[in-house]
């Protein structure tokens, strides 16, 4: 099934042009002590953003971090925050190179400050590649929860190869499975832990409308599932 996001950018690609020049990261406040981040791409320089914002994440009650829309990038920065998420060395991902070796852990090793408020992450269809590898490094976490749809299952640093004539052919280069499912991230994806349907029609509304005060919005779905959860979390831990 086509997302909502892919469906509305072959419908409207003058609008969507904007969007590209959006920044790939931003921080804002949502009240009552939750942080939310929305990371549109791992670029270089992502780790240097969170680090310079590291004491008001560290800081918060709870955290909502927003990857949907994320096609990937650079796998490091993400690797290095998820480190943040635990207390001992974890393996949410395996790798390898073909189907003919075994597999090979990929273990984060904690690292300080640690990141221990309820986090919500918010995914969807158009994340992929080393998206997902976030995704799956952030929610093996005991404190985080995915929100949303299922991510779109190409993650393997895909390689060109030419056929002839100018044709081409993208060939994984990896196999990566999620630990705790024994599942492989490539054609299956990665399923939130709670679903949440984007409503095409509150989608447009939310395209046109800016965030309240609060800095939630009104027609996101997803978002507000996710900030309930966290507000609810952080009540019953007060």
């Amino acid at each position: 099934m086509e997302s909502i996001w892919n469906h509305f950018a072959k419908q409207h690609p003058v609008v969507m042009s904007q969007f590209g020049n959006s920044p790939a990261f931003n921080i804002r406040s949502l009240g009552g002590g939750i942080t939310y981040l929305k990371i549109s791409s791992i670029d270089s320089n992502l780790r240097q953003q969170l680090e310079s914002h590291m004491n008001e994440i560290v800081h918060s009650k709870g955290l909502i971090i927003d990857l949907r829309n994320n096609g990937g990038g650079n796998s490091a920065p993400g690797s290095w925050f998820a480190q943040h998420f635990y207390s001992k060395p974890t393996t949410a991902l395996e790798r390898r190179p073909s189907a003919n070796v075994p597999w090979i852990p990929e273990i984060l090793q904690p690292l300080l400050p640690r990141i221990s408020v309820p986090t919500a992450v918010l995914i969807n269809g158009e994340d992929w590649s080393s998206a997902e590898m976030f995704i799956a490094q952030l929610e093996a976490a005991p404190n985080v929860k995915t929100f949303g749809s299922r991510t779109m299952g190409a993650d393997g640093n895909p390689v060109f190869y030419p056929v002839m004539n100018g044709v081409e052919v993208k060939i994984s280069s990896w196999q990566e499975r999620v630990t705790s499912t024994g599942l492989p991230i490539e054609q299956f994806g990665i399923t939130p832990e709670k679903e949440v349907q984007e409503s095409y029609t509150d989608f447009l509304k939310e395209l046109s409308l800016s965030y309240d005060n609060k800095g939630s919005a009104q027609y996101d779905d997803v978002l507000q599932k996710a900030n309930v959860w966290v507000r609810s979390k952080i009540q019953s831990s007060d």
